[in-house]
């Protein structure tokens, strides 16, 4: 049971975010020179995306308790197959957001409605690493678009065509495997509900979220842009930069193995710690190799690892709506991405890349000492 829900809902994260989402950021410099994009323009099309995903979180959120998870998978494959082909298509920069905006909704519908499945099919000792491996399926989408987009360089359009029926391929993968809830379970459901007290105990997570959104938006939209520009990389060392922040974030799959052992406290800090070090070392390093290598390894693998880390206090907070526990942590975080990929274009243009990077650096690592609290462990 745990391969059957574990392998589909990876590869339809990979689909919807490391697709549907991220590749944006992948082929930006592409795509910029093609429509003629400056930065602030870039910016603003990439935060429709995270705006897209906050609408989609909220309606998979409150209709996954009446209609069951599986509507919400469905939803996600064919919106990031609907967006990807209309980016294909795209000749002028409003059909290119359309079609960001309606990708990025794919990763709203998804990640809740997994949630759902796994604490309904899967027993609670294996409930945080089947959801944090699900989750890693971001850095499997990441890793495997850059090598693509190396092959395919040059044609942007033509990767998103791939791109978008392998969502399709994935979309049919979940829909055959992915079970359906029983009707003795659709009937003990528990509806959905938020009252002023669940607010107040998830008021550090929200908070958390939406900062760290901001601060790591300016690497998925900007980064390639920023050592194509600046840096002065090779087309082959910017894809294996962006390889290795997907290869890399597949270790966010043990995010659930290493909360058990380190407690969220420690593993919360350190993620924090370590995407603030990926920041500062692209902006001072950028036209250094290694040093860009490493910063991409940092943020890969701290980003995944971010988000098991709010997937699991999400649903510690609240066990008994775990769609509303992964749902209300990666609302506020795209919340935070979307004021995040907009401003950082404005910044960058304002200033510079350096700058910019190293502040919004700074703004992540202000939630440091936020301490993970109201769950059942910390």
């Amino acid at each position: 049971m745990k391969k059957r829900i574990v392998l589909p809902g990876l590869a339809m994260i990979a689909v919807t975010y490391g697709l549907g989402r991220f590749a944006y950021g992948l082929l930006l410099p592409e795509i910029s020179s093609t429509l003629d994009m400056n930065p602030q323009i870039s910016g603003i099309t990439g935060s429709g995306s995270y705006f897209a995903y906050c609408i989609a979180i909220v309606l998979s959120v409150l209709l996954i308790p009446k209609l069951g998870p599986l509507p919400s998978i469905v939803a996600a494959g064919i919106s990031a197959f609907a967006g990807m082909l209309l980016i294909a298509l795209s000749t002028n920069q409003i059909m290119l957001a359309a079609g960001v905006l309606i990708a990025g909704a794919s990763t709203g519908f998804g990640s809740p409605a997994y949630g759902e499945v796994v604490t309904k099919k899967i027993g609670k000792p294996f409930q945080d690493q089947a959801n944090t491996w699900i989750n890693a399926g971001t850095g499997f989408g990441v890793m495997v678009s850059g090598p693509i987009v190396l092959l395919l360089s040059g044609h942007w359009q033509t990767v998103y065509f791939l791109f978008a029926f392998t969502a399709l391929a994935v979309l049919i993968w979940n829909f055959v495997n992915i079970p359906r809830v029983q009707k003795d379970e659709e009937e003990n459901q528990i509806k959905f509900s938020f009252h002023k007290a669940d607010f107040k105990k998830s008021f550090f997570l929200i908070v958390a979220s939406i900062i760290l959104g901001i601060s790591t938006a300016i690497y998925w939209t900007f980064s390639k842009d920023f050592i194509t520009n600046e840096g002065n990389l090779s087309s082959l060392m910017t894809s294996i930069f962006w390889i290795l922040i997907g290869l890399s974030g597949i270790a966010g799959g043990v995010a659930g193995n290493v909360i058990e052992k380190l407690g969220l406290v420690k593993a919360y800090r350190f993620t924090v710690m370590v995407i603030f070090f990926s920041l500062v070392i692209l902006a001072l390093f950028h036209t250094e190799v290694i040093p860009v290598y490493i910063s991409a390894l940092f943020f890969g693998s701290s980003y995944i690892f971010l988000t098991g880390v709010l997937l699991v206090w999400g649903i510690r907070l609240f066990p008994q709506q775990s769609s509303l526990g992964i749902g209300l942590p990666f609302l506020a975080l795209a919340f935070g991405q979307i004021i995040g990929s907009a401003t950082a274009g404005l910044f960058i243009q304002w200033t510079n890349y350096m700058s910019a990077f190293i502040t919004f650096g700074l703004i992540g690592l202000s939630v440091i000492f936020i301490r993970p609290t109201g769950t059942v462990e910390n």
